[in-house]
């Protein structure tokens, strides 16, 4: 039949099933219906992206989108829903982004590179999980006309309260699932998740995440892994569920967003080469992306689409009708079990022994059913505690045959060498994981034995409420933790100590032989000085010499006379004529000439006398100089000859670590194995001190149990308390003889009973 009937004929059937009243007190009735009408009337195709609890999921995601914007790591951090709507190339809203706030309003994005503000529990911006409803991105994953929406949902087994319940009710929403497992491929909680969800949920695509960390050295291929994981998927979920569809394939999420992100520079965290263009397509290649688009292109052929979006929520309505048709004539029995007690007028005693048996047997039950929850909680602890103990313990066994199993392969020297860096970044990293790993499984196997827990109550409830039931038929059936910080394991390594303090020895050597090289460059200088100012002072003192001998003594004054003729005064002067005059006088030029000589040379003397005292420093100073060379020279020997020493000695312990380093390194691994294997098994000890992970698990695991506990007693005791109103009333209507009454209810039923088969099969008619 055409898929617009398989449409059709879901919303007819979902429209009919709502018109039953009687069919609202069935649990979750109506919720299930709205989902099913939901993923009936929706135009869109989607498909929710599901995984435990660091599956990979936000890489993947990036991969899809192609940048690296959805955060990742060990810790949880998506805290809204993120859809990604396949768009065409052309759309103007492709590469952009819209937020949806739980007021009703939007904020665009340009780009994605905003996203991680309005997604993860670290943004700074807002409140996340309390404010934004929805975010959408907008990107064109593959060509198709068909609205189809990849939704990313919450880890299953993440810390955050209601995060499993939001996951379940997005993928009971969805068309399609790509469920991602972890390195370790399926685990028991994979397994009960995925029998669940196969209950809502009919095309799956599987994949194998992190095939880049195959342990190809020891035969791991991706072939075998895939295998491996498929025969498991095969005998343990869908043999179970025949009408479901899946396939699988193998993706390395990381490298694909390496390969497709071009702002992402370096390979791995802490490898600081760049990433070359070739190495970056072949990363990409590597990833197996290409191969897992093809088979996602394959998946959603224009073809198929309708059928996956109706035909496989027509197999889930199916299957969620199966399980309504059993309580449905579980109740009718009840009824029927009812009105054939009523039909026997010699059971009116009976059944008014029977309806104050119920009513005084009340307070009865109820303890009953604590001490049923009580009993359950306590095998759960008793049963829990012993498998925390042993997984730890097996943990324990894994880290430590890691770190016996560390060298193989490799010379006991370059082990030896290597081993300080592989504890801190390799094993310290590989318990982390480990441990996050065991916590999130024990978290994941608590939550499905709760939910088994839950359901085995709900069922023995219901039984309980027939008439004929004489008591609670319960029997007891076989949790949470907290990851706990871990210290890093810190070693010394001798040999890298030993290589920096040769390092540092020779650049002492070298500050000596500069400080020796100073003190010979300063005495010659002061010598250079020293001779120019000896050679000025014996010049000069020749200068004086010579100029002493020259100036001699003083020269005396010269007289001088000079006879001259005056005219003569008075009356007779005229007669008389000029008369003779002498006059005497001294010349002392040569005495003058002599005295300025004389100052000349005292100056002299004095300079004489400067550079004589200058030549009596640079003696001192050459002196000092001399006493500090000697000084510096004998500390040159001693250096000389403690560096020579060390250099013999140092020459000695390479030949002997060249002798002996093999059974050197084998001793030191030897010892840093034994440390290690110390500190891991103290670490994982399952003694009950504070900061051991098994006793702060164990106490985390109690808490969770009390609560669940505490949880159990409350729902049940509401059930209870509804079946044991309706066992009075249907026994108080036997007693009575209002057998029409419970005639009518069956019938009512038993009409249910019909119509929900009809409707099953008309649906199964059209999925076909």
């Amino acid at each position: 039949m055409e898929n617009g009937s398989i449409r059709k004929t879901g919303l007819e059937v979902i429209q009919k099933l709502s018109e039953q009243k009687e069919l609202r007190d069935f649990s979750e009735f109506e919720t299930q219906l709205k989902h099913f009408q939901k993923r009936f009337q929706d135009e869109e195709l989607r498909i929710a992206v599901v995984g435990e609890f660091s599956s990979g999921k936000s890489t993947f995601i990036n991969a899809l989108i192609g940048q690296d914007v959805l955060k990742h790591a060990l810790q949880e951090t998506t805290a809204t829903l993120t859809r990604l709507v396949n768009v065409d190339q052309n759309d103007a809203r492709n590469g952009r982004g819209c937020v949806t706030l739980r007021d009703g309003s939007t904020i665009q994005l340009d780009n994605f590179q905003q996203l991680r503000d309005y997604t993860t529990t670290s943004s700074e911006k807002l409140d996340v999980a309390a404010q934004v409803a929805q975010v959408e991105l907008y990107l064109s994953v593959f060509p198709s006309r068909h609205p189809i929406v990849i939704v990313d949902t919450p880890g299953l087994n993440g810390m955050a309260d209601g995060h499993r319940e939001q996951t379940e009710e997005l993928v009971q929403q969805a068309h399609a699932c790509i469920y991602l497992i972890q390195r370790r491929g399926l685990s028991e909680s994979d397994l009960q998740i995925l029998r669940k969800l196969t209950g809502f949920q009919k095309n799956f695509i599987f994949i194998q995440n992190f095939i880049d960390e195959l342990n190809r050295a020891e035969g791991e291929t991706l072939e075998n892994k895939l295998a491996e994981q498929n025969a498991i998927l095969q005998e343990k979920v869908f043999a179970q569920a025949a009408d479901a569809q899946y396939s699988l394939c193998g993706l390395s999420a990381w490298q694909a967003l390496v390969g497709r992100d071009h702002s992402i520079q370096t390979e791995y965290d802490g490898n600081n080469a760049s990433i070359s263009e070739q190495r970056r397509e072949q990363l990409y290649v590597d990833s197996n992306f290409p191969q897992f688009l093809t088979l996602l292109k394959e998946f959603l052929r224009e073809d198929r689409l309708t059928q996956i979006q109706y035909g496989g929520t027509a197999k889930a309505m199916i299957s969620w009708m199966e399980d309504l048709i059993r309580q449905v004539e579980l109740q009718k029995s009840q009824l029927d079990d009812a009105y054939e007690l009523s039909a026997d007028r010699q059971m009116v005693k009976r059944l008014d022994e029977m309806i104050q048996k119920t009513l005084l047997e009340q307070d009865q039950a109820r303890q009953q059913l604590k001490n049923f929850i009580v009993t359950v909680q306590n095998q759960l602890k008793k049963a829990e505690k012993k498998a925390l103990q042993e997984s730890v313990e097996t943990l324990q066994q894994e880290v430590l045959a890691e770190i016996r199993n560390y060298g193989s392969g490799m010379d006991c020297v370059t082990a030896a060498q290597g081993i300080d860096e592989w504890q801190k970044k390799s094993l310290t990293v590989l318990l982390n994981q480990r441990v996050h790993e065991l916590a999130q499984k024990e978290q994941e196997a608590f939550a499905c034995r709760e939910e088994n827990v839950g359901q085995l109550l709900l069922d023995r409830i219901n039984e309980y409420r027939g008439p004929k039931a004489e008591k609670l038929d319960l029997k007891p059936q076989t949790f949470c933790v907290d990851r706990p910080d871990l210290t890093p394991f810190d070693t010394e390594d001798k040999l890298k100590r030993d290589e920096q303090q040769i390092r540092a020895d020779k650049e002492k050597l070298k500050e000596f032989d500069y400080q020796i090289r100073d003190k010979a460059e300063q005495k010659r200088q002061v010598l250079a000085n020293a001779s120019l100012t000896e050679s000025r002072y014996r010049s000069m003192k020749a200068g004086i010499s010579s100029r002493e001998e020259r100036l001699g003594k003083r020269p005396e004054a010269e007289r001088i006379s000079e006879t001259t003729w005056v005219d003569r005064g008075g009356l007779l002067g005229w007669l008389l004529g000029p008369k003779e005059v002498e006059s005497v006088g001294w010349n002392d030029l040569a005495g003058e000439k002599w005295d300025r000589e004389k100052q000349e040379l005292e100056e002299w003397k004095r300079k004489e006398e400067e550079l004589k005292q200058e030549m009596l420093k640079y003696q001192l100073m050459i002196e000092r100089l001399c006493e500090e060379q000697a000084d510096n020279e004998e500390r040159r020997k001693k250096l000389e000859s403690r560096i020579r020493e060390r250099e013999k000695q140092l020459e000695r312990d390479r030949q002997m670590i060249e002798r002996e380093k093999a059974a050197a390194a084998d001793s030191y691994l030897t010892l840093t194995k034994k440390k290690l294997e110390e500190q891991v098994e103290n670490f994982l000890s399952a003694e009950p001190i504070d900061g051991h992970l098994w006793y702060e698990m164990w106490r985390t695991m109690e808490k969770h149990i009390a609560a669940a506990e505490e949880e159990y007693t409350r729902l049940a005791m509401n059930q209870l308390e509804k079946a044991i109103r309706d066992k009075v009333c249907w026994l108080t209507k036997a007693k009575e003889g209002r057998r029409s009454e419970l005639q009518k209810q069956a019938e009512v039923l038993g009409k249910y009973s019909v119509l929900l088969e009809q409707l099953k099969e008309k649906l199964e008619e059209n999925v076909v």
